[in-house]
């Protein structure tokens, strides 16, 4: 879900999206997931990737000026979060969506260097489409004989009329549920 945020935010953001999405072999964010869920995600990754009509190639693994540009840029990007928090003199936010704005203001800066260059692959981007994905994780689970279900190491409880039926959750990022919700009320 956030790897899908990050991505359609910084999208439409642009105004459009490119012809391929490179990433690497995503090993990190594999490496304590069974088969089935590195499927999973890897199906959900390149449903995204299809959406928007971008090629999703990887990098190959151990080789690795495939990832320099992108590491450098990330790296550069991290100095300038490190330098932002030393002249802030305090890491502590009080919630959230304060960090995100605040790192959303020290991106916008590190772009506005390079605004000529944004401006002239725009041009070049594919029109988005009419809306964006989906904003949360659908999966099932089956509701147990202790009427309750288990995701992603938590016990949930339900009404024990549930018991033996399979339901679809929900799974919701929940700083960006909680502020459609304040935005509604």
């Amino acid at each position: 879900m956030a790897l899908a945020k990050g991505l359609q935010d910084a999208l439409w953001s642009l105004g459009g999206a490119p012809f391929e999405h490179r990433s690497d072999s995503l090993s990190a964010a594999f490496r304590n997931l069974d088969r089935n869920a590195r499927d999973d995600l890897t199906c959900r990754y390149n449903t995204l990737c299809a959406y928007y009509r971008m090629e999703p190639p990887r990098n190959n693994p151990g080789i690795a000026h495939e990832d320099g540009v992108i590491e450098s840029v990330h790296g550069h990007l991290k100095r300038a979060v490190e330098d932002a928090l030393l002249l802030r003199a305090s890491r502590d936010f009080a919630d959230l969506v304060q960090y995100r704005r605040f790192i959303d203001e020290i991106v916008s800066r590190h772009n506005t260097s390079r605004a000529k260059l944004i401006d002239a692959e725009r041009a070049k981007l594919n029109k988005l489409p009419d809306r964006r994905t989906e904003k949360y994780e659908a999966t099932v689970v089956r509701v147990t004989s202790s009427s309750g279900f288990t995701l992603r190491k938590v016990f949930y409880s339900v009404p024990s009329r549930l018991v033996g039926q399979r339901l679809r959750v929900r799974l919701y990022d929940a700083v960006s549920a909680s502020s459609s919700a304040r935005r509604r009320g």
